[in-house]
């Protein structure tokens, strides 16, 4: 079994190698690379970290969906609906990028993905939302 190791040393910079075996063993497969600069550290940990979350999120999308209509239709429909604007933007999001700042771009797409998810899990906790009620039950030991 081969385990992905990263470690990022204070003189030597990043070392991320599969080892198989003992500590001296595998192979390195970042050494020099953009991973010596902190600040890129910093930025790929969190876009990382990010990833995960939205990853997250889309499971967690998809299964409320399918708990709220029992259908895939309906879960097709939704998928579709959500792969259309981000297609779109992320066309003009390119264009955008090569006039403004790509940081700041970056930091307001985290912060506006913050803010969607937020509010996802404001309305499917509403005690007003009587067909969501199985999905806020689950979580709490009931069941339909």
């Amino acid at each position: 079994m081969f385990v992905l190791r990263v470690a990022f040393g204070s003189g030597s910079g990043c070392r991320a190698y599969l080892a198989g075996g003992g500590p001296n063993e595998g192979l390195i497969l970042l050494g020099k690379g953009p991973f010596r600069s902190r600040p890129f550290r910093w930025v790929w940990t969190g876009e990382a970290i990010s990833m995960l979350g939205d990853t997250s999120y889309e499971v967690a999308f998809v299964w409320l969906v399918l708990s709220v209509t029992r259908s895939p239709a309906a879960l097709g429909a939704v998928m579709l609906a959500a792969t259309i604007p981000r297609g779109l933007l992320l066309l003009v999001g390119g264009a955008i990028t090569d006039r403004l700042s790509p940081r700041l771009l970056m930091l307001a797409a985290h912060l506006t993905r913050g803010r969607r998810d937020r509010r996802t899990g404001r309305i499917v906790r509403r005690p007003r939302t009587p067909h969501l009620a199985p999905v806020r039950s689950r979580g709490r030991g009931r069941d339909r």
